[in-house]
């Protein structure tokens, strides 16, 4: 389900979208902090950080194709979640380290790939 949601949706959105857009319009993807996260603390959620780390790719390349169009990807940061829970259970994961002000949450900003 997360390569679908996270991967194809979006490319169809794109696909789609952009021949339609003028010039300087904004197309927004919600990407994820949790492509930051190590590895081992997330066993159990591969094919969500693959799907995110995919959808990061996408952006960089529908910028690129459509430089007349302002890409952005928005990274709302690691988010307490049932899912971020069970992956992360008796692994001896603090949940500060997933606090707005830790620093793993800014490690992406919301930054402008294509500036229109």
């Amino acid at each position: 389900m997360c390569i679908k949601t996270n991967v194809k949706g979006n490319y169809l959105l794109a696909k789609y979208f952009t021949p339609l857009a003028n010039p300087g319009a904004a197309f927004s993807f919600i990407s994820s902090d949790v492509i930051a996260v190590p590895t081992p603390l997330l066993a159990g959620m591969s094919s969500y950080k693959a799907s995110k780390l995919a959808l990061n790719t996408l952006v960089e390349y529908v910028a690129a194709e459509n430089p007349d169009i302002q890409v952005l990807s928005y990274h709302p940061g690691v988010i307490a979640t049932d899912m971020m829970a069970k992956a992360t259970s008796g692994k001896g994961v603090d949940a500060a380290m997933f606090a707005p002000d830790s620093g793993m949450s800014h490690y992406y900003s919301s930054l402008p790939l294509g500036t229109g």
